[in-house]
């Protein structure tokens, strides 16, 4: 510790008369230290732990905190003592230290964080033993937690303490002191020493015979004490004296010993001698007994030696029949064993020098001999065998041509007998047709391509696992003996089985080939014609050969594959290439195998190329598939299939088609790139989406079919494409002459936003934003160009107010100026009418809806666009009249909600829901970013089918609701929620109020109302179809009646459940349909007592009325809400009309009654139909008038089917009664 920092800690401690013992620079937890000075503990503001001895007694062990300020003057603040001190806690765990100190009492805790941790430990150190030493009841109850490793306990005593203090503060004279006082039994820094037990002892005899007078006199006590001092002294050196003459003597003596000592030294000197000659005569007789012993053993050893060079080099008289025989290979066993032992006496452990006998070297001649008589007969019998297996597989390749597989098979076995082969124990010939291998004579021809494959490799797989059988004498004792007669045969076998594999695989890729172009040769046929091997040729459409080709390229790459790995795998079991060290490895194998694959590669992508830029972003996908997988492959698996994954061949042709292919695309790219820059505006007609725009989004979509989104494949020819589109797109827009350059730039920049969110590249997210900067630029600009300057004087008359009020003028004395009196801003507005203001809006948007492309459906947007300017405006314009002429009376002809309804006009939505901002606002984004689709709801122009939303459950996905239908109904209660907010009562949306969808049910209480009409329909029919009998009058038309009304309730049903175009004709139609056939009911109950000529005419006129408006209700694109609403209300209104006053007088009681009943029915019925013409927000979310409407009518068919029975009969007993 710094002397200057230690004088400043005595000087703050001195007044309290205390003592300093340990102190450690610290700060505060988190901060950080701003400057370094050798102070102790600092933090923001320099603090300091110091733990203090107290000098008084008994001792007092204080902790404060010192801590210094700007001007470098310290203060002390006590935090505890130990008494108080429950927990020190250093917060050292698993070996990792800590530089926290956290002391705790029974009320508060200080958490600290050391500088140094060699500091802190030696902090902590010293404060344990002091407290141990000073206070040991105190230590036994505090807690110590974590604490630093290898901390010293071990002092045990004061002195040792203030000598590690002094240490502490650099102070190494305390030891001395210490190491002094220690010897004199007196401790560093007291005033005195202290008194030994003898010299206590004198002292009291001293004053024993000292007098008591003697005592309290000074001065004679100090003679009795000098005398008694002298007199000791002088007895003191008389011991001395007497003490030296001892002393003498004992050094006499000590001479005498050494004396002594001297010469027994010189008698064990002379035995030692004695003992040295004995062992000398020892050591003779045992060398004599060791050279025997190494006699007989050397014998030993010799004859060992001979008998293992003799067993060396002597061959089993067996093994040397096996191996001199020029019979034919007959068990391949046998010759295993041979080579095993050929291996062994070659490999067998030599003894050094043994090459120097001539028995030894004769032998070893003849044993090399033999081995190569036995290497190449082994070669020339391999040899035959592959030159025996290619002919075979040659016979029955694609391209032999004109040899059926049976007779080529057969010609094969019976061929086989004139050669010489191998016999595989347990297993028949290859070839013998009457073995297990009987099953490859099949009745095909050879000119069947695929039949011609499957046999080459069932036949190649045989041939295989039977040559394997050799690949232990081949690729292991062949590779390791004679490594010159291995290269040949390897070659050998290369030279042979290329022509076949160049057969194979040229005639994979000619079948590739030729399905491609089958799925580009015509458009008219969308079948696909398969033979029995599957790899026929396809013929389908333009739109589904995209979909065809990938699994078509997939199928020829895994027929490659097949060959390719099957190859490499065999080659490498059967020759051992794993431990090849020539030039021919493994690789350099398949590529002389297989040397035309990568020209027939090269070939197939340009035929793609050539058919379809399309086609090579699929061979990129399945070739990059194919490469990934050969990375994520793991190691054992590599390991177990003894491939390096770096050098295989099907690798490396896999990356050189990939860089093929790249090639291929780029190619394609530069060329659009180039179609982008020769682009021209049309002269002729409105430009709209401009061709290459479409070019581009064609391309885009094929990515996306092939890739899907958010895939890096493409990443770089999106980015070059958008790069060039971007500067070609400013470039024709500034040449359009017949459109505006900002609708230009609106539209096409509102696609090419569309399609980067769709794609989804997180490289282009920058474009993407500048795509939406530039389209929302355009659409301002477009805007503001269109609209111009609505209301100009208007606007001029309040431009100038606002310059007035900008250079001083109060608002209130505005309308005081001649400029701004209050009859010109009168006559101004006045020329402003509503009328006027709607009527120059509707000519806007037709200029607008002219410029606008349909493709693009953006005339909402710009619609919306103009209206907040506009509606700004004028809202700009009633805050100037409200602040300079308050008083005056004065405002607009119209408000800004009739603004709004001029502009809401202007759009084709019926409802003011749907036609809101926050609506749109929120279909729009919702549609881009849940739905990938544009604006226009556009699917991907390569899908067969439309886009599938996502998250739906399977009741959604039966009734047809999709993601479009999902993002209206989430964006109609989001603006729900915001006109909630706003003080906005509740709006229609697509002429619905808002309803809570359940289990799928657009309008679940509707729909469950019209299903229980449907029950207690169907329930009232059954009832009468049980009750009437067929013969009945009317029966007929009441089972037209009945049949209708159940019609319209399962319709009705459906169509709120699911509401469609379809199922919404349906609906409407189905309904008229009963209203009709209640009114024909009606008229035929009213006209029964009539004539029949009369009857029969006024019925056929009501068919008629009612089939003609339902054949024109089924045929009209529209349906005409307000017309087909009046239709059914003057049908109902005769109806009511017709079973009020038409109906005959009742016969008796019973049946006035029944009158009365159906009646009263019809009049209920028209009351609640009143709620079809109220119309009111749904209650609960769940409950509108056209809910509650169906509720009403739930058992209606109950009265009316109870009337009708009772009349039915009625009239078929009078009519019975009329015929008897």
């Amino acid at each position: 510790m710094d002397t200057k920092l230690k004088s400043t800690f005595v000087k703050l401690f001195y007044s309290t008369n205390e003592k300093i013992a340990c102190a450690v620079e610290v700060r505060r937890l988190n901060k950080v230290r701003k400057r370094a000075k050798f102070l102790a503990f600092s933090s923001n503001c320099f603090y300091l732990d110091a733990t203090l001895v107290s000098i008084e007694k008994p001792p007092v062990i204080q902790i404060y905190m010192v801590k210094s300020n700007e001007k470098h003057d310290f203060s002390k603040k006590l935090l505890m003592n130990s008494q108080t001190l429950k927990v020190v806690d250093c917060h050292d765990v698993s070996e990792q230290p800590s530089y926290d100190i956290e002391l705790k009492t029974d009320t508060k805790s200080w958490r600290v964080s050391a500088i140094r941790l060699e500091e802190k430990k030696r902090f902590i150190s010293m404060f344990c033993r002091a407290v141990a030493i000073f206070q040991p009841q105190i230590y036994r109850e505090i807690l110590l937690k974590n604490l630093p490793e290898g901390i010293e306990f071990s002092v045990a005593t004061p002195e040792a303490l203030e000598v590690a203090i002094g240490e502490f503060w650099g102070d190494s004279s305390v030891a001395a002191e210490v190491s002094e006082a220690s010897a004199f039994g007196q401790r560093p820094g007291d005033g005195y020493n202290t008194l030994t037990n003898r010299e206590e002892s004198d002292l009291k005899k001293f004053f024993d015979r000292t007098t008591s007078e003697d005592i309290f006199d000074a001065d004679s006590l100090m003679r009795n004490l000098q005398k008694y001092l002298f007199d000791a002294e002088g007895s003191n050196v008389h011991f001395i004296v007497e003490s030296e003459q001892k002393v003498v003597a004992l050094i006499s003596a000590l001479d005498m010993a050494l004396e002594e000592l001297d010469s027994m030294e010189a008698k064990l000197d002379a035995y030692h001698q004695y003992i040295a000659d004995v062992e000398e005569s020892m050591s003779g007789l045992q060398d004599r007994d060791q050279l025997a012993q190494i006699t007989g053993d050397n014998r030993r050893l010799l004859l060992d030696t001979l008998e293992h060079i003799v067993a060396s080099l002597s061959v089993n008289a067996g093994v040397l029949k096996t191996l001199e025989e020029e019979a034919d290979m007959m068990d391949i066993d046998r010759y295993k064993e041979a080579a095993s032992c050929l291996d062994a006496l070659f490999t067998a452990e030599r003894i050094p020098g043994e090459e120097h006998l001539q028995a030894v070297s004769e032998k070893s001649l003849e044993l090399v001999a033999l081995r190569d008589k036995f290497a190449n007969r082994l070669s020339h019998q391999v040899n035959a065998m592959v030159v025996r297996f290619c002919s075979q597989l040659m016979r029955i390749a694609p391209g032999a041509g004109g040899v059926g597989v049976s007779g080529s098979l057969a010609d094969l076995s019976g061929g086989a007998s004139r050669h010489h082969r191998l016999h595989v124990p347990g297993s028949g010939s290859v070839l013998n047709l009457s073995g297990s291998r009987s099953n490859l004579s099949t009745s095909a021809t050879g000119s069947n391509n695929g039949t011609s494959l499957n046999h080459c490799q069932e036949l190649l797989g045989v041939q295989r696992s039977e040559i394997l059988q050799l690949s232990s004498l081949v690729g292991g004792w062949l590779q390791s003996n004679r490594t010159d007669v291995f290269r040949t045969l390897k070659k050998q076998y290369i030279e042979k089985m290329q022509a076949f594999f160049h057969r194979v695989y040229h005639e994979i890729i000619q079948q590739g080939i030729q399905t491609i172009l089958s799925l580009t040769k015509s458009s008219k046929h969308e079948s696909v014609k398969q033979d029995s091997d599957n790899c026929s040729v396809l013929v389908v459409s333009q739109s589904n050969a995209l979909n065809q080709f990938k699994p078509v390229f997939v199928k020829l790459m895994d027929q490659l594959s097949s060959v390719v790995d099957g190859e490499e795998n065999f080659i490498m079991d059967f020759f051992c290439l794993e431990k090849c060290k020539d030039e021919l490895d493994t690789f350099a194998c398949m590529q002389m195998l297989f040397s035309g694959l990568n020209d027939g590669m090269a070939e197939l992508i340009r035929l793609c190329e050539g058919q379809n830029a399309v086609f090579s972003m699929f061979i990129l996908l399945v070739l990059s598939q194919m490469s990934d997988k050969f990375e994520e492959r793991p190691q054992e698996q590599q390991t177990q299939q003894r491939k390096s994954l770096a050098g295989s061949f099907w690798d490396q042709l896999i990356k050189r088609c990939i860089s093929d292919t790249r090639g291929v695309l780029r190619r394609h790219v530069n060329s659009m790139n180039q179609m982008f820059r020769d682009s021209k505006p049309s002269r002729k007609a409105r430009c709209g989406l401009l061709n290459m725009m479409r070019v581009y989004e064609n391309f885009a979509e094929s990515s996306l079919l092939v890739f899907g989104a958010g895939s890096t494949i493409m990443e770089q020819a999106h980015s070059d494409l958008i790069c060039c589109l971007m500067n070609e797109l400013d470039r024709v827009a500034a040449e359009s002459v017949k459109t505006p350059p900002e609708v230009v730039l609106l539209e096409n920049y509102h696609r090419l936003y569309d399609i980067l969110c769709r794609l989804k590249l997180p490289s282009l997210n920058d474009t993407r934003k500048e795509a939406k900067a530039r389209y929302q630029r355009a659409l301002q600009e477009y805007s503001m160009n269109c609209m111009g300057r609505p209301l100009e004087d208007l606007h001029n008359f309040f431009e100038q107010v606002q310059s007035a009020l900008d250079s001083g003028v109060r608002p209130d004395a505005i309308c005081y100026q001649f400029a701004f009196q209050k009859h010109m801003l009168q006559k101004i507005i006045k020329g402003y009418p509503g009328k006027e203001v709607k009527k120059g809006l509707d000519s806007l948007r037709k200029r607008v809806e002219k410029n606008l492309s349909e493709e693009a459906n953006l005339f909402p947007v710009v619609w919306r666009s103009i209206q907040s300017e506009v509606t700004k405006q004028c809202m700009f314009y009633e805050e100037l009249i409200k602040k300079c002429y308050s008083d005056s009376g004065l405002a607009l002809d119209f408000t800004i909600d009739d603004l709004q309804k001029y502009f809401t006009a202007g759009l084709s939505h019926s409802s003011g829901g749907d036609n809101s901002l926050i609506f749109n606002q929120c279909l729009y984004v919702c549609r881009v970013t849940q739905c990938n689709s544009t604006e226009s709801a556009t699917y991907l122009l390569l899908k067969t089918k439309p886009y599938e939303p996502r998250n739906l459950s399977v009741l959604e996905r039966i009734i047809t609701w999709n993601c479009e239908d999902e993002c209206k109904y989430h964006c109609m209660w989001w603006t729900v929620d915001e006109h909630r907010l706003k003080g906005v009562s509740p709006q229609q949306f697509y002429g619905r109020w808002p309803q809570i969808r359940l289990f799928g049910a657009q309008e679940p209480a509707a729909a469950f109302f019209s299903f229980l009409n449907l029950v207690t329909q169907l329930v009232a029919m059954r009832r009468f179809l049980l009750c009437v009998p067929p013969q009945a009058p009317l029966y007929a038309f009441w089972v037209l009646f009945a049949s209708a009304g159940a019609n319209a309730w399962l319709w009705s049903t459906v169509f709120h459940i699911c509401d469609t175009d379809f199922t919404e004709k349906l609906d409407y139609c189905s309904a008229f349909v009963y209203v009709g056939s209640f009114f024909i009911i009606t008229l035929a109950r009213i006209t029964r007592g009539q004539l029949r000529w009369a009857r029969t005419a006024m019925l056929c006129i009501a068919f008629h009325l009612v089939f003609s408006y339902l054949f024109d209700l089924i045929t009209s694109p529209r349906i005409k809400y307000d017309f087909n609403m009046k239709v059914n209300l003057i049908l109902g209104l005769l109806t009511l009309v017709g079973w009020l006053v038409g109906i005959p007088k009742a016969r008796d009681e019973e049946e006035q009654t029944s009158y009365r009943v159906m009646q009263a029915t019809v009049f209920y019925i028209a009351t609640v139909a009143t709620l079809e013409f109220i119309d009111f927000p749904a209650i609960l979310w769940l409950f509108d008038a056209h809910s509650l409407w169906h509720a009403a009518t739930i058992l209606i068919p109950f009265p009316i089917f109870s009337y009708a029975i009772k009349d039915c009969r009625n009239l078929y007993r009078i009519e019975l009664k009329v015929r008897t």
